[in-house]
């Protein structure tokens, strides 16, 4: 009996920290111009290939991505 209930008590805690830290990841991407890859359109955005591909993977594995232009890694 008192085995059960730990097992009970293991699993709704482990229950809860994954629900707990089950949040979305946090990327810094770095950008760089490099046409047509990567580069700033002519409303200061990022664009290119590379942008478009992240942002379809980053959608579908919950991440937020934070964008830092100029750097490269």
């Amino acid at each position: 009996m008192k085995v059960r209930m730990k097992i009970i008590w293991g699993l709704g805690l482990f229950l809860i920290f994954s629900l707990i830290f089950a949040e979305e990841k946090r990327i810094k991407v770095g950008f760089y111009e490099n046409p047509p890859k990567l580069f700033t359109n002519d409303y200061g955005e990022i664009s290119g290939f590379f942008p478009a591909i992240l942002s379809e993977i980053a959608e579908k594995e919950n991440w937020n991505t934070t964008k830092a232009i100029g750097l490269h890694y």
